[in-house]
């Protein structure tokens, strides 16, 4: 909060393809999706300092 840091979600889904469970741990899909991301926020003016990674609750 104090840094008045924006949370932005990384989604490594693109259109047209079909994925299973172990697309997630997939380098090369990671990598395109965390450049999709860098490259939005930085269209959208966003300076993207860090990268944080976590898993949400009930996945498995």
């Amino acid at each position: 909060m104090r840094s008045r840091g924006q949370l932005l979600p990384v989604y490594f889904l693109e259109s047209g393809r079909k994925y299973s469970v172990n697309h997630t741990f997939d380098p090369e899909a990671n990598r395109r999706a965390f450049e999709r991301a860098y490259e939005e926020s930085a269209a959208n003016g966003i300076d993207m300092r860090a990268v944080i990674l976590s898993k949400l609750r009930g996945d498995h």
